[in-house]
């Protein structure tokens, strides 16, 4: 039985699948298998595929019709004889000695989930630092949860994920890893963290990712913390400090929402997101919480004050200007530079 298996669900990633495959081919920790999932891809990842494959035995490559990212990822489950999981997106890498330093804390720890870091255009160099300056384990857990959902930032326990049936929602087409992170978390896993930058992120305006982010279905917001408050009744936690986690969260996200919208369709998300204000959200917004001043504005500003809503709209224009900043000098980097 190998030590870690790796799921990687491919699709548009041909300039970048190479040095995944080979980020992960090269690990120092040699027992491992690859099931990469080839979703239907237009270029000629399938072909990469099958030629890495004839080359080493420990890469198995499925096709199939396209299915989205999720799907992708929940067909590789049969196939998964590892001790433990990551999942890794094919035009991302890794560091050579990820998954021997992940699985030695992991297996010190007897964890089901081990976090670790990463890096990405426009990272915040001060990012590590912060997280390992929270000195309570509660506090660092609420801090993953809100900042660190992506399902290749932490190392699985195979066991756990198929145990718990802890699958990708393949109706939600942006969101589903937040929804899997949730599920997780709330069946209170034992965790642990490895504090190093172990995982290179690559914004890839072709990616499965952002190509479901730009055909994004704004219900997709509302549905996915739907989907959580569901797990959070299921699991028992509906009046434990995780709701209160659910609550910022959810607030923060459709505040996001409506920031990331063209202008013409903001009147539509507004009132979507006000029909989500129950009496739970309303009496977290009057409770001291960690939201940003902007978010606060944003909400206050459904009061129906004059000022209220100048203020809020002056914090909508910068953040119109900040996103369109970022995403021209993403554009940029990711046509002219090739992200080390």
């Amino acid at each position: 039985m190998p030590k870690v298996s790796f799921v990687i669900p491919v699709w548009n990633a041909e300039k970048y699948l190479p040095e995944c495959l080979d980020s992960i081919r090269n690990q120092t920790l040699r027992d491992i298998e690859v099931i990469a999932v080839d979703d239907g891809s237009p270029d000629n990842c399938p072909q990469i595929l099958d030629e890495y494959a004839a080359k080493d035995s420990r890469l198995k490559v499925i096709h199939q019709k396209n299915a989205g990212v999720s799907a992708a990822r929940n067909a590789a489950y049969p196939y998964l004889r590892g001790e433990y999981t990551l999942f890794v997106d094919a035009d991302d890498w890794i560091e050579p000695d990820l998954c021997e330093k992940a699985t030695a804390v992991a297996g010190k720890e007897q964890a089901d989930m081990t976090f670790f870091f990463f890096y990405r255009a426009f990272n915040r160099r001060y990012e590590l630092e912060k997280y390992l300056k929270i000195r309570t384990f509660a506090g660092l857990e609420k801090r993953m949860l809100l900042h660190h959902v992506s399902p290749g930032m932490k190392l699985w326990r195979t066991d756990f994920l198929r145990n718990n049936s802890i699958l990708f929602p393949e109706d939600i087409r942006r969101g589903e890893d937040e929804v899997v992170h949730w599920h997780a978390l709330l069946l209170n896993p034992k965790t642990a963290l490895l504090p190093k930058r172990m995982y290179h992120y690559r914004y890839n305006p072709g990616s499965a990712t952002e190509r479901q982010a730009k055909t994004l279905n704004r219900e997709d917001t509302f549905l996915m913390y739907r989907r959580i408050a569901g797990l959070l009744k299921q699991t028992g936690q509906e009046n434990t400090d995780w709701k209160t986690v659910y609550l910022e969260r959810k607030l923060r996200m459709m505040y996001f929402t409506y920031a990331g919208v063209f202008r013409k369709d903001r009147p539509q998300v507004l009132q979507r997101i006000k029909k989500e204000l129950g009496e739970e959200e309303r009496n977290f917004l009057n409770l001291p919480n960690d939201l940003l001043p902007a978010m606060k504005d944003f909400y206050a500003s459904m009061d129906g004050s004059p000022f209220r809503r100048f203020k809020n709209s002056l914090q909508v224009m910068k953040q119109d200007i900040r996103q369109v900043c970022i995403r021209i000098a993403l554009n940029i980097i990711s046509y002219f530079w090739k992200i080390p």
